[in-house]
């Protein structure tokens, strides 16, 4: 079993490409499916970000917002 769950340090404003993201996120995906052992791979929706003061510079709205679409989106 592959459990990927990816976005939230990709979701800093400095690091942050959607277009990259969701293809590099496909990419990891098929190399695992590809593998001789066929795991299960099961994509993971980071959880929502709480915090009041981010002193990690993820950025909330990217967190909350788009990682919940484009996951699924990922997955299909």
């Amino acid at each position: 079993m592959v459990v990927l769950m990816f976005g939230s340090n990709d979701s800093k404003v400095y690091q942050w490409q959607e277009d990259l993201f969701q293809k590099d996120y496909y990419e990891i995906c098929k190399h695992f499916l590809r593998s001789a052992t066929k795991p299960n791979v099961y994509l993971v929706i980071p959880p929502p970000l709480y915090l009041s003061e981010n002193k990690f510079k993820f950025n909330q709205t990217i967190i909350n917002e788009r990682l919940p679409i484009l996951v699924p989106t990922i997955a299909e």
